[in-house]
């Protein structure tokens, strides 16, 4: 009788931990599948940097130093480092090559640069603004 009655006070509280728990996997996996986008302001800046030899060197230098470990060399996402991603990270770095990404903006791009979403680390602490636009400038190269 008494195993029953520790059984009936545990029983609810497991039921709503469970259910809490569950609640909580299915709100990340919802959110794992969203849409990374930039805010509309930082979507609209303009770049300021010309394309021109001095911007794209720069952002070859940039994108080399700090990007193609995980991108690859020609932003394909087939870094050194990209192998050894989870799954669901490598599954998230499209190529930059893709419509999806072509299509951005280069604020858009910039602000994801600048911002970095994991496991891409913010690119703000790496490098200025110049170099970030220059990057921007940079991987547009690869989309012709």
């Amino acid at each position: 009788m008494r195993f029953v009655r520790q059984r009936k006070t545990w029983l609810p509280a497991l039921t709503i931990v469970a259910t809490a728990a569950l609640g909580a996997m299915l709100a990340l996996a919802a959110g794992a599948g969203e849409e990374w986008k930039a805010p509309a302001d930082a979507a609209a800046k303009k770049n300021p940097v010309p394309v021109d030899d001095e911007s794209l060197a720069t952002g070859k230098e940039s994108y080399d130093g700090q990007c193609a470990d995980c991108h690859g060399a020609t932003g394909k996402g087939d870094g050194k480092k990209a192998a050894e991603m989870k799954p669901d990270d490598k599954k998230r770095m499209k190529p930059l090559t893709d419509p999806s990404i072509v299509k951005q903006s280069d604020g858009e791009l910039f602000w994801k640069i600048s911002e970095g979403k994991k496991p891409m680390t913010a690119g703000k602490k790496l490098m200025d603004e110049n170099e970030m636009w220059s990057v921007v400038n940079y991987i547009r190269t690869f989309m012709k």
